[in-house]
């Protein structure tokens, strides 16, 4: 597709009817609304560069949660024992869904899926990923959640490998680094995606997002942060939930999460850094984007940045959480973001 035939189609996608479902349009941290010929749900969020120009456009997807199995599956039998025990989007269900908002997201700058995209490591979900993900963007960046690292799903059996074998299993089928990845979208807004799905950020992630907050300091870039769960927002009130519009029963609180805690033990103090580098860079961190909670939350992570007179500034960045992407019947659920 050329670049006057996305525009083109994506003029026409817009043209929908839409309807609000939740909250109001004047009020777009709590407002989900909905295309109504296409049935797709989504979320707005915008943000000034303060650069000029077109707008960058990126949009988010989580927790799509592919669960399928094929010949090579059937060879191990833990994925054998999570197919017995695993009931949520079987038989490839939420595939449905997954179409839907990538038939939106490919229209854009950028598609980003802040993980759990398999619902555990299973070949046939690493197949359908590629097909109806990178194969329909072959830019789309994909963070990793804490599903994606499990062949045992509800089972109650622990998985028989070991963290990293899984991990450099994940690393072969995925089309870019697990860990960390950017890319700087329209010259404007630089979108940085991270692993934090073992509830944790690691040593590695440190040097690489040091140079990209640099970078984007000096050539005044917007960045936008990617990762699975939230970051702790460093308000003890949302240690009580506060979603807007509720999925799922599970749903934690927004407080108690990676930043204030670490449940890697041994990547306490990487954990640590990164997030202070997120929330200390709070003038040019313009949004963290997440899922994992599978509801809709919006939520504020208090931060700060430093005057170059050495006074330290506090300021809030906005963390909306979005919700996981298969609920509505398969209706698809994605956030559009917009960065003037």
């Amino acid at each position: 597709m050329t670049q006057k035939e996305k525009l083109d189609a994506r003029r026409k996608y817009l043209a929908q009817p839409v309807e609000t479902v939740t909250g109001s349009p004047e009020n777009p941290e709590t407002c989900i609304q909905r295309f109504t010929d296409s049935g797709l749900y989504f979320r707005r969020f915008v943000c000034d560069s303060g650069r000029g120009g077109e707008p960058a456009e990126i949009v988010q997807i989580t927790d799509v949660h592919l669960n399928g199995f094929d010949e090579i599956d059937a060879r191990n039998g833990e994925l054998m024992l999570t197919k017995q025990f695993r009931m949520w989007n079987r038989d490839e269900q939420s595939v449905k869904s997954l179409k839907k908002a990538m038939e939106f997201a490919s229209l854009f700058d950028q598609t980003v899926i802040t993980g759990d995209t398999l619902d555990f490591l299973s070949h046939r979900a690493a197949v359908l990923m590629h097909r109806h993900i990178w194969d329909v963007d072959p830019t789309a960046l994909i963070a990793l959640g804490g599903h994606e690292a499990v062949r045992q799903m509800q089972t109650g059996v622990r998985d028989a490998t070991s963290l990293e074998s899984r991990y450099a299993q994940l690393e072969k089928w995925w089309n870019h680094d697990i860990y960390y990845v950017s890319r700087l979208v329209r010259d404007k807004a630089l979108c940085i995606v991270l692993d934090n799905g073992q509830g944790c950020y690691w040593e590695r992630q440190i040097e690489p997002l040091k140079s990209d907050l640099a970078l984007a300091r000096r050539e005044g870039y917007a960045v936008l942060i990617f990762q699975h769960e939230p970051v702790s927002t460093g308000r003890e009130e949302d240690a009580v939930l506060r979603t807007f519009c509720r999925y799922d029963p599970e749903t934690i609180d927004c407080y108690n999460c990676v930043g204030r805690t670490s449940r890697r033990k041994e990547n306490t103090a990487a954990t640590a850094e990164v997030y202070n580098l997120i929330i200390s860079n709070a003038d040019i961190v313009k949004g963290i984007f997440v899922g994992h909670q599978h509801s809709a939350f919006y939520t504020e992570a208090e931060g700060y940045f430093t005057a170059p007179d050495g006074t330290r500034i506090p300021r809030r960045i906005p963390q909306p959480v979005l919700e996981g992407n298969p609920y509505n019947g398969h209706a698809g659920h994605v956030m559009r973001i917009t960065v003037k």
